[in-house]
């Protein structure tokens, strides 16, 4: 569906039509599907944004309403399609932004806007299954940070029955423990220096505190996650890591 949204943008280029990406879906968590998050908006947005293509997003009242980012992924929509209406993005840009490797995140910062570059991780998956309560569990992964040396951000998401505590991350250059309990069905995020628990469709739970910093340098190196478990049965924790680009300002102006 994605190859065949990029080749309509083409014939309708040739033929002088309007460019349209068609429609986008804003949800909430289901049994097969996980809530909207803000990087799903982004790449619409950023593909809209180097197409110079309309779209139409579909979202009913309860959904927003159920959404605890709403609020947020209203406020994106709003800066990127200012960008857009307004052709703030350079030719270059458009066809940066088209890469299909590439992630961006846009943030407004007083009269103008950085454009970030991100990079998002696979799902890193501990599976705590084969492990007895109380014991701690972990895993190691491999991380390629294409970026400068950063504190990284994250999203933890617990599945199944079951609940973590006290998760910590190791790297090379430091340790970051978060000193929570994480319960089935619940995300522990870690944004911009802010640590908070949220409810699977992203309402916030609660703020908590985290010792330490979680920071990864540039390139390839190993990541490490250890925790504290418990319930009937041990939970599967599911974590995405981000790292930004230096940014880029734009203005409209």
């Amino acid at each position: 569906m994605i190859e065949y949204r990029r080749r309509n943008q083409d014939f309708d280029r040739r033929n002088m039509f309007p460019r349209m990406l068609g429609w986008f879906l804003i949800r909430l968590a289901d049994r097969k599907f996980e809530a909207t998050s803000p990087e799903d908006i982004e790449w619409a947005l950023s593909m809209a944004a180097g197409f110079d293509a309309g779209f139409a997003l579909c979202a009913s009242e309860t959904v927003l309403d159920g959404l605890g980012n709403s609020s947020e992924l209203l406020e994106t929509i709003k800066n990127w399609e200012t960008l857009r209406i307004s052709d703030a993005f350079s030719a270059d840009l458009k066809k940066l932004l088209l890469k299909k490797e590439t992630e961006w995140h846009l943030e407004k910062c007083g009269d103008d806007f950085k454009l970030y570059q991100m990079n998002i991780s696979d799902t890193y998956t501990c599976d705590l299954l084969e492990l007895q309560p109380g014991q701690p569990g972990g895993s190691d992964w491999v991380y390629v940070n294409p970026f400068g040396e950063q504190e990284f951000d994250f999203r933890l998401r617990v599945v199944g029955d079951g609940y973590i505590e006290n998760p910590t991350f190791n790297t090379s250059n430091g340790l970051l423990k978060i000193e929570c309990t994480v319960e089935k069905n619940q995300y522990l995020i870690m944004n911009n220096g802010k640590c908070f628990i949220t409810d699977k469709n992203y309402n916030l739970i609660k703020n908590v505190a985290y010792s330490g910093k979680g920071i990864l340098s540039a390139g390839q190196q190993g990541l490490s996650f250890t925790c504290e478990f418990g319930g009937d049965e041990a939970p599967e924790v599911q974590i995405k890591v981000f790292t930004y680009d230096t940014p880029q300002i734009i203005s409209l102006h």
